[in-house]
């Protein structure tokens, strides 16, 4: 984590929790110096207290993804906990501080800083987000999404209140958007036997939704890259590039410098760049298949299906219970739904390129500060078991790895804007 900057040190005020260094740096150039990151790791308890000790409110402006979603959540809780008070921050149309700057300048970016959100404000804006940019969302999840969102809201007041936009917004009956939200809180309130007297009539919902919270960890730019791929295998070839010419304006460390030029970095799409488990398996056949022209929309739905029967064989009783039981299907109907949007919108040949590259990169950025996150943790465990040497390396490894992702965003976006 950061040290805290001397200046303030004797200034109890508003603080910014960022997730990594370049976000660090973004904030300053707009004039925050009171800003602190975890550099990929979860917050823990002992840098809530040393936070505690010199904020009264802290802005979480984590990544706008879903792992920077729930590390913002999560910091929420732990923060509270300690009795610091919490809002939250969201830039839309960019990843995070680093480049929200980039693509929008010092004004907006300073301007974005003083629209805070309480929770359960954030996560209806990050619901109503996933509407805008999730390809075939249905309308009924958000609005069931936001039903319960506002059911959870523990002050009546902002019941209320958010009530009111939201029947505007889906231009429903006030009063009836209001009294759903009260009888969903109150069923919350009563708990598991409330829940079960209400289930007679929401259960094909309920069980809907929690399916689709369950099928969250199968990522929706990993099946859309799949769907772009089975639709156009042509795009099997595409790569992404970084010119050396460009990697000269930035001061790297020579191995960095060479994870970025190898291999790695700028070979076609492959399964390394999903995450472990069963899209990573759907992703390695569908790849292969796409490579000899072979791989269609139905192979693609075809190749869940059957990978989907071996992978829950290998599953353990507990992972078994909590998968849900139609994965295959939710996933096919994801893969439909985007297809659908992405055919109604006749993008060019270029234009088709362009987006797949971006997804690849974005796939491989990811996948890149994930494994980061894991190092770290391998590093700290090595570090505690007093192999000092082992540690350090593991460490360099991360750094490596978070530093490639954030050079190579940082020269993507110079490219889409130029």
């Amino acid at each position: 984590m950061f040290g805290l900057p001397q200046a303030v040190k004797s200034a109890r005020k508003e603080w910014f929790l960022v997730e990594g260094y370049f976000d660090v740096i973004a904030l300053a150039k707009v004039g925050m110096d009171n800003v602190v990151a975890p550099l990929g790791t979860a917050l823990t308890d002992y840098q809530a207290r040393a936070i505690g000790r010199h904020a009264d409110t802290v802005n979480l402006l984590m990544d706008n993804d879903r792992a920077g979603r729930d590390a913002s959540l999560r910091a929420r809780t732990i923060l509270e906990n300690k009795g610091i008070a919490t809002r939250f921050i969201l830039l839309k149309g960019a990843k995070d501080p680093d480049e929200y700057f980039s693509s929008f300048g010092c004004e907006r970016l300073t301007a974005a800083l003083s629209e805070t959100l309480d929770a359960t404000e954030y996560q209806l804006a990050l619901l109503k987000l996933d509407v805008d940019s999730v390809l075939g969302m249905p309308s009924a999840d958000y609005r069931n999404g936001a039903l319960d969102l506002l059911a959870a809201e523990p002050d009546i007041v902002k019941r209320e209140l958010y009530s009111g936009r939201l029947a505007k917004e889906l231009q429903i009956n006030r009063r009836a958007i209001r009294e759903e939200v009260e009888r969903r809180h109150n069923v919350m309130k009563a708990g598991p036997r409330g829940a079960v007297s209400q289930q007679r009539d929401l259960r094909r919902g309920n069980v809907r939704r929690d399916n689709r919270r369950k099928l969250r960890k199968y990522n929706e730019d990993e099946i859309f890259i799949l769907m772009m791929l089975a639709d156009n295998t042509q795009l099997i070839h595409i790569k992404p590039s970084v010119p050396k010419a460009k990697l000269g304006g930035y001061a790297l460390s020579d191995d960095t410098g060479a994870f970025l030029s190898s291999e790695q970095a700028t070979a076609p799409l492959s399964a390394s760049d999903f995450g472990n488990g069963f899209l990573r398996e759907v992703a390695a056949l569908s790849i292969i298949e796409a490579a000899k022209g072979s791989l269609t929309l139905a192979a693609l739905h075809a190749n869940i299906d059957n990978i989907w029967e071996t992978y829950e064989n290998k599953l353990s009783d507990d992972e078994r219970d909590d998968s849900a039981p139609d994965v295959p299907e939710l996933v096919h109907s994801m893969v439909q739904q985007q297809f659908n949007a992405y055919d109604a919108s006749e993008l060019s040949k270029q234009s088709l390129g362009r987006v797949y590259l971006q997804r690849l990169i974005h796939l491989r950025l990811s996948q890149w500060e994930r494994q980061a996150t894991i190092i770290n943790r391998k590093a700290g465990e090595l570090e505690m078991a007093g192999s000092d040497k082992e540690a350090a390396e593991h460490y360099a490894n991360a750094v490596t790895l978070t530093t490639a992702a954030q050079v190579f965003r940082m020269i993507t976006q110079g490219e889409q804007q130029t």
